[in-house]
């Protein structure tokens, strides 16, 4: 998506977050947390862009599984911590997630290289089993992944509760016309499976 979009869709998602009632209260990073992300963690220019419009601290979007995690400018070295062996790139940026599914940008990549989902993944038997990080992406660009976000929350029902206590026939709604929004995202048609998996989006039976 275009780059030049990235202010407008961090306001949108700020809107989003105080129309749903969710913490924080919307506002950009100071200047000393944006300085320490760019020059502390190396952090990718469009990211420093989308804090200094909206830093999201504290902010956890409602999922059906466990609540997942978009962190501010000021989490970011504490977001940090734990992570590590093997599969784990020391460029990776965690950016979001919950436990162990990070959600990281790539600081070695050239431009904006979107954001990834991580995971612990299994291989071999019994003893000779190994974990292993491995990530799956959810968007080529950071103006992209904002956009699915905004489309997750744009229809996500209000004042009906928790997400996984909404009655079936409610979330199945919002789940299609979610997945709909985010089919008519070119850049995230290829990834609509990680999103699913991320956020724990369900898709009817034919």
């Amino acid at each position: 998506m275009d780059p030049s979009a990235l202010p407008s869709l961090a306001r949108q998602l700020a809107e989003l977050v105080r129309a749903h009632g969710l913490p924080p209260t919307p506002g950009p990073a100071s200047q000393g947390d944006l300085l320490r992300a760019e020059s502390d963690l190396a952090l990718p220019p469009a990211w420093i862009e989308v804090y200094r419009v909206f830093s999201p601290d504290g902010l956890a979007l409602p999922a059906s599984g466990n609540d997942q995690a978009l962190y501010g400018a000021a989490e970011l070295h504490r977001a940090q911590e734990g992570y590590g062996g093997p599969g784990w790139s020391p460029h990776w940026r965690v950016i979001g997630g919950e436990g162990e599914f990070p959600l990281v940008i790539d600081t070695s990549a050239p431009g904006d290289d979107g954001v990834h989902l991580a995971a612990l993944q299994a291989s071999g038997q019994g003893k000779r089993t190994t974990l292993t990080w491995a990530h799956r992406r959810l968007s080529d660009s950071t103006a992209g992944f904002l956009q699915g976000v905004n489309d997750y929350l744009q229809t996500l029902p209000r004042g009906e509760g928790a997400v996984w206590a909404l009655p079936q026939e409610v979330r199945q709604d919002w789940h299609a016309r979610v997945m709909s929004a985010w089919r008519e995202n070119t850049e995230l048609r290829e990834h609509l499976d990680t999103w699913r998996d991320w956020l724990g989006v369900e898709v009817a039976s034919p």
